[in-house]
């Protein structure tokens, strides 16, 4: 997002302005702030900045084995980003993760109806599932959709933030999400 700014020479928010404002579509913070480029040249440059600075990217401890037990478990995982294909595929299978999720959506602006759609695909219950999100905008798109929220904190956006958006649960190791969908669905 910076180097968007940088690019245009405009003056970009603060990271927690940014996750404090971002809903969905990523396009508005950028026009708030004089931008008027569309969103095909805004992604062009997110993605050659991207594409230069993702290859250090690890995973956090605890993904491997978490996403194992559910596996294990029988949970049926999906996938909701706001990331092009083209930029999280490539991620997937560097990590070897893309095997555990039965779907996934790219690019998607409004994750509530996205999370009802995966709902309805699996015939899963809304009390049944759990959006687990490291931004205050998966909470918020979680409780549209009526589902459970789980903010991780990853350690990018800040913990004030995640709380000010009343996630159902609040965790630091991603492991914690097999304790919460174990204790909550018994």
């Amino acid at each position: 997002m910076r180097e968007v700014f940088r690019f245009f020479n405009k003056k970009p928010p603060t990271k927690d302005k940014y996750f404090a404002e971002i809903e969905g579509d990523y396009l508005k913070i950028y026009t708030s702030r004089g931008i008027t480029a569309g969103r095909d040249r805004l992604n062009e440059i997110y993605e050659a900045y991207y594409n230069q600075h993702v290859h250090p990217a690890e995973l956090h401890p605890g993904v491997i084995s978490t996403l194992n037990e559910c596996q294990v478990k029988g949970f049926s995982l999906g996938m909701i980003t706001t990331q092009k294909k083209e930029l999280t595929v490539p991620l997937l299978k560097k990590f070897e993760i893309e095997k555990y999720f039965s779907d996934s959506y790219f690019h998607v602006f409004n994750k509530a109806k996205y999370i009802q759609i995966f709902l309805k695909e699996y015939s899963i219950s809304p009390a049944n599932c759990f959006y687990v999100g490291d931004a205050p905008s998966d909470i918020r798109h979680a409780k549209k959709a009526s589902v459970k929220s789980i903010a991780f904190l990853n350690g990018f956006v800040s913990e004030e933030l995640l709380k000010a958006a009343e996630p159902d649960y609040l965790i630091k190791d991603i492991y914690s999400i097999i304790a919460i969908v174990d204790h909550d669905n018994v």
